[in-house]
């Protein structure tokens, strides 16, 4: 994935963009907005454009450095995130942090951590992670993800810039509907899921849940006036003449809870997993 495929957000990826060209980056942001808006894609994609080994292509998606990072390998990107168990990120991952950012670089120019769900960083973690930004190494960039930026201490948002995405209008799914129905009608899409991109993956998660509720709408009950996608009449009722009521509605609710698995944290490939046993049963 690269910048083009986040929907919506132009003027904020030209920003960005503009602030590392012009040496005006900040060392630290807080990229807010609802979820499916796209903010850990563009997160994914900042770390790979300033770390991408051909400049005037960044990010070229091409070279080793962003095929690393695409498949969360690259060792100066790093995610944070709360454990699967646990209800808030603890003072133990950002200690970890705080060890690792004082180096340089291994293989990139900057070191990046993005820290998923910001605002549940445990008080102590807070405090910690304070200091860090008090005192940021050079070549290090921190971008916290969060929906709820005023659940984060003010301590933290003043010495973080703010970049906050617009909410996905409907009308722009339409340009990606095709693209998501292919990636998921392919029996490797558990094994092609990239790691870290777990914001765009609950994005494109409720993209194929509004065709399948389609899909069940019209099976119920033949009225196009019901549907989302009403300029996709006639391929929805194509597809939902090969699927019984019942049958679309476990299908339906299998997206729905591997999307809700996804947003609390469950490893997505689980939960990928678990949709795929239960829609080809």
């Amino acid at each position: 994935m690269s910048f083009k495929d986040i929907k919506g957000q132009d003027e904020v990826i030209r920003s960005l963009k503009a602030a590392y060209r012009s040496g005006k980056m900040s060392h630290a942001y807080i990229f807010c907005g609802p979820r499916g808006c796209g903010r850990s894609a563009l997160a994914a994609n900042f770390a790979k454009y300033i770390n991408c080994e051909e400049p005037q292509k960044a990010p070229c998606d091409s070279c080793v450095s962003c095929g690393k990072i695409d498949k969360d390998i690259h060792p100066d990107v790093k995610w944070i995130r709360k454990g699967e168990k646990d209800t808030e990120i603890k003072i133990e991952k950002i200690r970890e942090l705080e060890k690792q950012i004082i180096f340089k670089p291994y293989e990139g120019k900057y070191k990046v951590y993005i820290i998923e769900d910001a605002e549940l960083m445990s008080i102590e973690a807070t405090n910690s992670f304070l200091k860090t930004l008090e005192e940021p190494p050079q070549n290090s960039l921190l971008i916290l993800i969060t929906e709820k930026p005023k659940d984060l201490p003010p301590t933290i948002v003043s010495r973080c810039q703010p970049v906050r995405l617009k909410p996905q209008q409907r009308e722009e799914t339409g340009p990606i509907l095709t693209d998501v129905l292919e990636e998921f009608s392919r029996d490797a899409y558990v094994e092609n899921y990239k790691a870290g991109n777990r914001d765009e993956l609950s994005a494109r998660l409720n993209i194929l849940a509004g065709w399948y509720r389609d899909l069940l709408v019209f099976n119920s009950t033949g009225d196009e006036r019901l549907l989302i996608h009403r300029g996709k009449a006639g391929d929805i009722k194509r597809d939902a003449a090969s699927y019984g009521t019942g049958e679309l509605m476990d299908i339906f609710e299998s997206i729905l809870d591997a999307k809700e698995k996804v947003e609390s944290n469950v490893n997505p490939k689980l939960a990928l997993s678990a949709m795929r046993l239960r829609c080809t049963k």
